[in-house]
């Protein structure tokens, strides 16, 4: 199913979400994770095929919330919100030539290879105010382990 194709749901009214009386609107930007780390089950769930909306639709979906709901706050709870370098860049791009001058975070573990100052810069700029961190682990024994796929001086 293309990811564009299925419905919001706060707009189709199956779901609310508050904080401060405020609607918190939580979007998915993707489906899928392209890694094989044994604690999680996104592998044997969804494949470890990593599919991303069309960043634009997802400057559609928020700028809907915006008309509809006056937010000024989202927040994405993708699995991995942002892997692909080119993704993040092109949705920063959007969100600030669009002007939504809304504040956005990703609470989910954020992969240490979607990070560079570029990107950082690109998504500060763009309203990301709050990052969480997934590193697991600072050994590469227990890395390698885990087969978390991950380069120790990229952390």
């Amino acid at each position: 199913m293309n990811l564009e194709e299925i419905p919001s749901p706060y707009l189709s009214g199956r779901l609310d979400a508050f904080l401060d009386g405020k609607l918190l609107p939580i979007i998915q930007t993707n489906r899928g994770c392209p890694f094989s780390c044994t604690f999680c089950s996104s592998p044997q769930m969804w494949t470890t095929k990593w599919t991303p909306r069309d960043p634009a639709d997802v400057i559609e979906e928020i700028k809907s919330y915006i008309e509809k709901f006056n937010i000024d706050h989202v927040e994405f709870y993708d699995l991995t919100a942002i892997i692909k370098k080119e993704w993040t860049i092109e949705f920063t791009e959007l969100l600030t030539k669009n002007n939504l001058h809304i504040y956005w975070t990703l609470p989910s573990g954020t992969r240490s290879e979607a990070l560079d100052a570029e990107t950082l810069r690109a998504m500060k700029k763009a309203g990301c105010d709050r990052l969480t961190y997934a590193p697991e682990s600072g050994s590469v024994a227990t890395l390698r382990r885990i087969k978390k796929k991950v380069k120790t001086d990229r952390m």
